[in-house]
């Protein structure tokens, strides 16, 4: 009995051709391409076994790497399960940040007296350190999003070996990212990136040392290869041996890290390079079946920069396509409780979304019904934006009027004309005493600045006593944040789309909310269910699309679907500059995103976010072929509508992006959906079937 059918028999596994062919592969360097769902992580393992068992290789000559420590972990418990009884010997997966991590302990003297920062016990974190030094430069205190962009920018420089560039979102954004590295110098502090720079640097420079890693490793396999870095794809080209024997397992249509500095180009790069590539083509996907295979592949096969291959079906499986056009966030959010009930019989369910924020409202109401929730990756920045602060306050300082500290974050916001030396002079009296009537009575103020005061006063009175849906419109309105909101729109760094999506956000939340001690009460439980660490346990999980990548779900639900968000606004904007490379990588999240589905994927997305109107996702175009079913949503064929000045009529036909209507009079008559819901031209008639 071969290696293979003794694998298939004790593990009831099947293998086709092209797994057999990568599996007994052994010399030489070789390139897996993996459709999703083809197995391409069992073919790796397997190939393992077959280097240990057949061709007679030591399993500490083979060095096997991948992108992340769960992926690691996973590689070795699957291995462990297939081949663990027959061998003895301990096999190692690893990252690359650990790989080099044990590479600097082993060969560079000075280590130990270097400390991590991120690692437990460091002096101060990455964020605080970028967080002081800004304030050195500029006298003001970087937010979250301000902090995390220096540190991406940081990261992604080293990453590809480039300097870090100027920004529109971060003012002297070079000078920010020499100050960290001299920072870092002067206390003997490094990161997870200089980990990967220290050792390429080194190997560069020791050919002997070189040497010696290349004559322990003559065996190098690299699993999510289109994940890899420049400076990730440099070590690897430092570890290879003369042989060329290197196992790249790649999927470059799920390639969606291009914010930590992966370049799927460098994979095309790399493998030209080297001579001798062996190619295999792993196209049939085992996990989904059509229509969706094929809508996948209409989806992917727009992007420019790849390699070509086309996934195969599975002739025995079906995964159906739904889509739902809803009329605003609020509706959506509806429409996923009814999805949800309606499959949560019926196998896994995986809710998935582009930016983390999109899981509060839903983590909200599964919470509150009792349903159980795994929550990935959703550490959101949302509790410490500006917006939530702001509101926040408004709501405290609402409940308690002499709450000085809510005052301190919002008295400039609300349109009192208070001069700075007038607040100054209020907060530097101790006092228990409702502090605008204060400010009224304790500063020489114009009458017209007074009874403005007062009608603020008024304002905060009614907040207190309204629900917190009302209460929001009345913080935007009569005490002008909307304004506040408006006048940043003029700041260079300004990104408008994000505080449409956290407004909309704090709305959906409180339409669920009875009044402000219970809202404040519920998202204080939210940011401390989603801080906290809870071993999967239900059949509904919550997950972006990058924390759901090499996951898969009997029922995927993809949600918030908006032109602006999917792909971003940072995308389109880098596209219409003629750098299409963001735009492609936002093409590839969607498709990494349905192809997570094993018997259906609905498609969420909304014709209002904030009051204003939006457009859906222009991927939704694409599937409209492949649709199992007319889209789900407030008109369907046979609905009797009313239009502003045509009257009435009934919907012939409809799909995402425009609806037809047969009026008496006027015959058929195609509208758009965003024109029509920009303008409120169409209502339902009270005796619509």
């Amino acid at each position: 009995m071969t290696f293979i059918q003794d694998l298939e028999q004790a593990h009831a596994l099947h293998f086709n051709q092209q797994q057999i062919d990568a599996i007994q592969h052994t010399q030489g360097p070789a390139l897996i391409l993996a459709v999703p769902g083809a197995g391409k992580t069992t073919t790796l393992i397997c190939r393992t076994g077959f280097l240990i068992f057949e061709e007679k290789i030591t399993p500490h000559s083979i060095l096997s790497l991948t992108f992340s420590r769960a992926a690691a972990l996973d590689m070795k418990k699957r291995f462990n399960e297939l081949f663990q009884s027959h061998l003895h010997a301990n096999i190692s997966f690893s990252t690359f940040h650990s790989f080099c991590y044990r590479f600097l302990k082993a060969f560079d003297r000075e280590l130990p007296a270097w400390t991590l920062l991120e690692g437990k016990g460091a002096p101060i974190s990455k964020k605080k350190l970028i967080a002081q030094i800004h304030f050195s430069m500029h006298r003001e205190w970087p937010n979250e999003e301000v902090i995390e962009e220096i540190l991406r920018q940081i990261s992604v420089a080293k990453n590809r070996e480039t300097t870090v560039a100027t920004s529109s979102m971060v003012k002297a954004l070079p000078e920010i990212a020499a100050q960290y590295e001299s920072e870092k110098e002067k206390n003997r502090w490094f990161d997870y990136d200089d980990l990967l720079r220290h050792t390429l640097n080194r190997l560069r420079k020791d050919s002997t040392l070189r040497q010696q890693l290349q004559k322990r490793y003559p065996y190098i396999q690299v699993d999510e290869s289109q994940d890899l870095s420049p400076v990730q794809f440099q070590l690897i080209s430092c570890l290879l041996s003369s042989k060329k024997n290197i196992f790249m397992v790649a999927d470059d249509d799920q390639s969606i890290y291009g914010f930590r500095g992966a370049m799927p180009e460098e994979l095309f790069a790399f493998t030209k390079n080297e001579a001798n590539f062996s190619v295999y083509r792993m196209e049939t996907n085992y996990r989904s079946g059509t229509p969706l295979i094929e809508a996948a592949n209409a989806v992917i096969q727009k992007n420019t920069s790849r390699f070509d291959k086309h996934m195969i079906k599975r002739e025995d499986v079906s995964t159906s396509l739904h889509l739902h056009i809803c009329s605003n966030p609020e509706d959506q959010l509806k429409q996923i409780e009814s999805k949800v009930q309606e499959k949560q019989d019926q196998g896994s369910i995986g809710i998935l979304f582009r930016n983390r924020i999109s899981a509060l409202p839903i983590l909200n109401v599964m919470e509150s019904q009792h349903i159980q929730v795994n929550v990935r990756d959703l550490q959101t920045n949302f509790f410490r934006s500006a917006l939530y602060k702001d509101f926040r306050a408004f709501f405290l300082f609402s409940l308690d009027p002499s709450d000085g500290e809510s005052l301190d974050q919002i008295w400039y916001k609300f349109n009192g004309y208070i001069k700075k030396r007038d607040y100054q002079q209020l907060r530097s009296l101790q006092s228990d005493e409702n502090l605008l009537r204060r400010l009224i009575q304790t500063t020489d103020l114009p009458l017209y600045q007074r009874r403005n005061i007062q009608r603020i006063e008024d304002c905060f009175h009614q907040v207190q006593k309204q629900r917190p849906s009302f209460a929001i419109e009345t913080i935007l309105r009569d005490l002008n944040y909307r304004d506040h909101l408006n006048s940043k729109k003029d700041k260079a760094n300004y990104r408008g789309e994000v505080d449409s999506q956290h407004l909309s956000i704090l709305q959906t939340l409180a339409t669920q909310s009875v009044s402000i001690i219970d809202f404040l009460s519920r998202c204080d439980q939210l940011q401390a269910r989603l801080s906290r660490f809870e071993k999967p346990q239900s059949s509904i999980t919550l997950s972006t699309l990058h924390g759901a990548k090499g996951l898969e779900f009997d029922h995927v639900l993809m949600i918030d679907l908006i032109d602006g968000i999917l792909p971003s606004a940072i995308a389109k904007k880098q596209d219409s500059f003629g750098d299409i490379a963001l735009l492609e990588e936002e093409r590839r999240l969607f498709y990494v995103g349905m192809t997570r589905a094993k018997k259906s994927c609905s498609f969420f997305s909304y014709t209002r976010l904030d009051q204003a109107p939006c457009t859906p996702t222009p991927y939704l175009t694409e599937l409209q072929p492949f649709l199992s079913s007319l889209p789900a949503d407030e008109w369907q064929p046979g609905s009797l509508v009313t239009h502003k000045t045509l009257g009435q009529g009934s919907i012939q036909q409809l799909d995402y992006k425009f609806i037809w209507i047969d009026f008496p009079k006027q015959g058929i008559k195609k509208f758009a959906r965003a024109f029509v819901a920009r303008h409120n031209l169409l209502k339902k008639s009270d005796d619509s079937k």
